[in-house]
C-alpha cells in the first residue's frame, strides 16, 4: 500500500453462528477517542474500549502446524466456540 503500517487494530466484531469473531487487521487511520492504545517500538496496537470487555486477560499467540498456521486467541472469557472454530460466543 500507499501508506505506511504503523497500527494494528486487534477486537471483536458481531459475527458468525456463535455471534462474534476475533478481528485482526491493519489501521491506515489515527486511533480513535475510545481507542486504548497499546505502543511498541516500531508500530502500536489498537484496541476499541468495546473490544476490550472481552478480550480483558487474554493472550493472542502464533500457533504453526501441519495442520494450519496463524494467530490464535486464547481466552478466559469464551463461553463456546463453534463447529468451524472462527466464531465464538462470550
Amino acid at each position: 500500500k500507499d501508506k505506511p503500517t504503523i497500527y494494528i487494530r486487534v477486537g471483536v466484531k458481531g459475527a458468525g453462528c456463535s455471534g462474534y469473531q476475533y478481528l485482526i487487521e491493519f489501521e491506515y487511520n489515527e486511533p480513535k477517542e475510545n481507542d486504548f492504545v497499546i505502543t511498541y517500538p516500531n508500530f502500536s496496537i489498537l484496541i476499541d474500549k468495546k473490544s476490550a470487555i472481552y478480550l480483558n486477560n487474554s493472550t493472542l499467540d502464533y500457533e504453526s502446524s501441519l495442520m494450519k498456521s496463524g494467530f490464535k486467541f486464547l481466552n478466559e472469557n469464551e463461553k463456546a466456540v463453534c463447529g468451524c472454530g472462527k466464531s465464538v460466543e462470550f
